[in-house]
């Protein structure tokens, strides 16, 4: 099982709500990287192959705390605190004829110094389609703000 480079990265040359890959290949199992780097507030909500309809449900946890829930969504926010940068890894198992399951890790660095821990939010969640495999990712933001400067989205992918 080799990964590979899965679509065409973007990085961010100003600011914008939008960071799309539009070229996946339609692989089985996929890694998602994203560097949100804010302007004002910024969101990262996540829509699969363009998707925006009630198909998706996430459970997830901020600073280890309990778990929250969300069903029947448009989209898959994965981050809280939109005033902060953040890191985003996730995961994709994208079989074409089962619903998709994605884990992801957020981390943002909170009030600077090393006296302040980073901030932190774990998340699993589903997209309930069963007939298309994974062919495009779309981060939009939803706050006020914007995805600054050199912000970017970039995907390896692997049957």
């Amino acid at each position: 099982m080799a990964w590979s480079k899965n679509g065409t990265p973007v990085t961010l040359g100003s600011a914008a709500d939008d960071m799309d890959i539009t070229d996946l290949g339609g692989k089985i199992f996929n890694q998602i990287l994203i560097h949100k780097i804010t302007s004002g507030t910024s969101q990262v909500e996540m829509t699969l192959n363009n998707d925006a309809t009630s198909v998706y449900a996430r459970r997830f946890s901020l600073e280890g705390g309990a778990d929250s829930t969300g069903t029947s969504l448009s989209n898959l926010r994965m981050d809280q605190s939109g005033a902060l940068d953040s890191f985003i890894n996730c995961f994709v198992c994208s079989i074409s004829s089962e619903e998709k399951l994605l884990i992801f890790w957020n981390i943002s660095p909170n009030t600077a110094g090393s006296g302040n821990a980073p901030e932190r939010m774990e998340l699993v969640a589903k997209w309930v389609d069963t007939t298309n495999t994974l062919d495009r990712v779309d981060c939009n933001n939803s706050a006020g703000g914007s995805y600054d400067t050199d912000s970017n989205i970039s995907m390896l992918g692997t049957d």
